[in-house]
């Protein structure tokens, strides 16, 4: 008598519909411009900023830098992250992170507290990248994954262009 042991079947990811591929790229585009808008509105207010924290000119450059070093050192390893969890969550995370760090951002009274919350944003905005340009690969086939790219892209100029013009009347509009 023989007996077979049956293993339950390993569970295949299922192929994303259309609709469900089109919705993710919605949402990741949307953050991606919100993503780039948040980073460009600092550079079109930082001459009222730093009037009214009375920062010197090297504190104003490393406002800058604080965000872009830590965005740096950050991407790797939350790349490799992405790689081995769900990516929808950690992008969920980070957008969470940078959320929360710009919110911050608005209550810093002084360059430290600015200095840190900017910090802390470059890890939020690392993060997204590497998870989101993963998961558009999971969710598009390779015939039409240049062209979905392409458009993701064109929302870092979006968010640029959007957060030089919305930190420009901001800072148009402050008074003082």
């Amino acid at each position: 008598m023989t007996t077979t042991i049956s293993r339950p079947l390993e569970r295949q990811p299922r192929q994303p519909t259309r609709r469900q591929a089109r919705f993710a790229f919605i949402v990741l585009l949307v953050i991606n411009i919100l993503n780039y808008t948040d980073r460009y509105v600092l550079s079109a207010v930082l001459p009222k900023v730093v009037k009214d924290l009375s920062l010197s000119s090297l504190q104003a450059g490393l406002l800058g830098s604080s965000f872009l070093l830590v965005y740096g050192i950050s991407t790797l390893p939350l790349g490799i992250w992405a790689d081995r969890n769900v990516r929808k969550n950690i992008v969920t995370f980070c957008v969470t992170i940078w959320s929360v760090a710009t919110v911050l951002a608005g209550f810093a009274r002084n360059f430290l507290m600015l200095f840190s919350v900017r910090a802390v944003l470059g890890i939020g905005e690392a993060g997204y990248a590497p998870a989101s340009l993963s998961l558009l690969g999971d969710y598009f086939p390779i015939n039409l994954r240049g062209r979905v790219l392409s458009f993701w892209s064109g929302g870092q100029l979006i968010g640029a262009a959007i957060g030089f013009t919305m930190g420009g009347i901001i800072a148009g509009s402050a008074l003082g």
